[in-house]
């Protein structure tokens, strides 16, 4: 384990390499404006074609900010008395809402996967992502504001805010989750939302293997799986020369999960498997070491790029802390997997 603890000692100390952009706050701000809960008849629900006796299913459809028509699943606890989907009353009080999507090889996960959030007394929004090429690159040569992945992390903020409109939704207690890309998309979209300081805020983040994160240094530690292909593309066939790499990459750092961590104002649990060879964990370690407020870091030393089950049991340890208290730092339970703390910084707001 000698190997393992000195490997840790430096990646504990690493901040990443990625600029944070002086205007970084201010682009999302530009992007999202006051991030306001939707307006109710700008969400489209309809009933998913079955109910439990724990919770209601159903699709919702909201439009993006380029009029792309997004689609999300809804799951629902049912309140006291089984109170239906359309009550907000004292029979079926607002609950906390998990805000989620999946990563760039997955499609959504099933309901029967989504149950589990009703469970716990949580509803879920799972945004079926739109169609991507997987190019993280993809419009860069336009700027920041062009880039597939901003669209990307528009429309997983505008989830949280189709969320914060339905009536059984508890506006001071929603939650953003994913892998992967969805683990990045989570944290940016929060960070998005918290630098706009409007009504609409993913106060708890949870991420496993988030990516992209620290992007110019994972391209030069030779990462090029998955999100970082198109980086790897994009120097064999655009630019061989590296001529633009300046240029590729101050876009980038627009949408780079290790500079948006800065903005968060929330709590993160963070976790990451120390064999994961597409969302490299010193990639992992900069977005854990640039987040400010009340932190939690899991490790996982023999795990690579998948879902880790253990993670999930400390996912809904998190989800169901009590709000207000300071627990995503807290070292006292979750994963058997190994794991590091990050300090507090006072309560979940």
């Amino acid at each position: 384990m000698g190997g393992l603890t000195q490997r840790m000692r430096v990646l504990e100390a690493y901040d990443g390499t990625s600029t944070v952009p002086v205007d970084l706050a201010g682009f999302w701000r530009c992007r999202l404006g006051m991030a306001a809960p939707l307006a109710p008849d700008a969400v489209r629900r309809e009933p998913a074609g079955f109910d439990t006796p724990v919770a209601t299913y159903e699709r919702l459809t909201f439009a993006a900010a380029d009029g792309t028509v997004l689609h999300a699943r809804y799951v629902c606890p049912r309140g006291a008395g089984g109170a239906d989907r359309g009550s907000a009353g004292a029979d079926a009080p607002r609950v906390p809402t998990v805000v989620m999507t999946h990563d760039v090889t997955c499609g959504p996960r099933g309901w029967h996967h989504l149950t589990r959030f009703a469970a716990i007394g949580n509803a879920v929004v799972e945004l079926e992502r739109r169609p991507w090429s997987g190019d993280v690159c993809a419009g860069w040569e336009r700027g920041p504001a062009a880039l597939q992945m901003t669209r990307l992390i528009r429309d997983m903020a505008l989830a949280a805010q189709a969320a914060a409109s339905l009536p059984r939704t508890d506006v001071a207690r929603l939650s953003a989750w994913g892998e992967g890309l969805a683990g990045a998309l989570a944290i940016d979209a929060a960070a998005a939302l918290d630098a706009c300081g409007g009504a609409v805020r993913l106060r708890r983040v949870a991420a496993l293997n988030p990516m992209p994160a620290d992007v110019r240094a994972t391209w030069e530690a030779g990462g090029s799986r998955l999100v970082y292909a198109g980086v790897r593309d994009h120097f064999r066939v655009e630019d061989p020369t590296a001529a633009q790499a300046a240029a590729l990459f101050s876009a980038l750092d627009y949408v780079d999960a290790a500079n948006m961590a800065t903005l968060l104002r929330g709590s993160l649990l963070l976790g990451t498997s120390l064999m994961d060879d597409a969302a490299l964990p010193q990639s992992q370690y900069a977005v854990f070491n640039r987040a400010p407020g009340e932190k939690r870091h899991i490790t996982y030393p023999k795990w690579g790029h998948e879902r880790v089950n253990d993670f999930e049991d400390a996912l809904m340890a998190y989800l169901v802390a009590p709000w207000g208290a300071s627990r995503a730092g807290a070292c006292d339970g979750g994963a058997r997997g190994g794991g590091t703390c990050g300090g507090t910084a006072g309560g979940i707001g």
